[in-house]
């Protein structure tokens, strides 16, 4: 009988890698959050507020939190076992290992995610996975701890961001919405310090060339006293465009 994690970890024969109490103490503190934030998500796809999210974009956000929390397992025995200067290409091959995983999976199951949807959610998504690969090659991987800290929080922040661009979506797609809702948080910010581009401004450009609308909601997650909502490139660039915009 196969015991996955705890199987490959312990009979590992004569290349059996010593154990690590601060790692795994590391490792344990980052999936207890990832698995609080996921709470969290699921708990807005059950609220009964004003946005009922669509079938599809709850199907997508199980399956990507059940998807990454198993890339968090797997990354946790590759540093563990993996000579640090096998470990970066180890890692880029997992993540698009993860990231094939759950786009097959959408896309063989037609009754149950709705094509056209994931279409247009995968585009603008693909940037967000882009920044996991260019933060996983700029971190430190023979710094086994420091590594899955800091990829981990970053992974519960990406799909914390899929929550907002499946509502996008759902409204981008729903003919009785005549706007375009956005969602700003800090993400924006430290994704432009890795690509020089605004997350947000890049998604709202894919958006206009599916709806043509006159308003766009703007819903904002950041601190206004440091950072005014008017001063970000999102709100320049559709002031610029000349949207009605509605800050919320």
């Amino acid at each position: 009988m196969s015991h996955g994690l705890i199987e490959q970890n312990c009979f590992l024969g004569e290349s059996y890698i010593q154990n690590n109490l601060a790692y795994r103490e590391v490792t344990s503190d980052v999936i207890i959050d990832f698995k609080i934030a996921q709470k969290a998500v699921m708990n807005q796809l059950q609220m009964n507020n004003s946005h009922q999210f669509s079938k599809t974009a709850k199907e997508v956000l199980l399956l990507k939190y059940s998807v990454w929390f198993n890339f968090l397992l797997k990354l946790e025995l590759v540093l563990l076992t993996t000579k640090p200067e096998e470990r970066r290409e180890r890692i880029g091959a997992l993540l698009n290992e993860r990231s094939r995983c759950y786009k097959d999976t959408i896309k063989r199951n037609p009754k149950i995610f709705d094509q056209e949807w994931f279409e247009i959610w995968d585009i603008v998504h693909q940037h967000l996975f882009d920044y996991l690969t260019i933060t996983h090659q700029i971190l430190d991987v023979n710094d086994k701890c420091k590594y899955y800290r800091s990829f981990g929080k970053l992974l519960i922040k990406v799909l914390s961001q899929t929550l907002f661009e499946a509502f996008e979506v759902d409204v981008i797609l729903n003919k009785d919405k005549d706007y375009i809702h956005l969602h700003l948080n800090s993400l924006d910010f430290s994704y432009k310090e890795a690509t020089g581009k605004s997350l947000l401004v890049t998604r709202m450009k894919y958006y206009e060339k599916i709806k043509k609308v006159n308003k766009v909601i703007l819903s904002s997650y950041i601190d206004s006293g440091l950072v005014p909502v008017e001063a970000t490139d999102i709100y320049q660039y559709l002031k610029e465009k000349g949207y009605e915009i509605e800050i919320r």
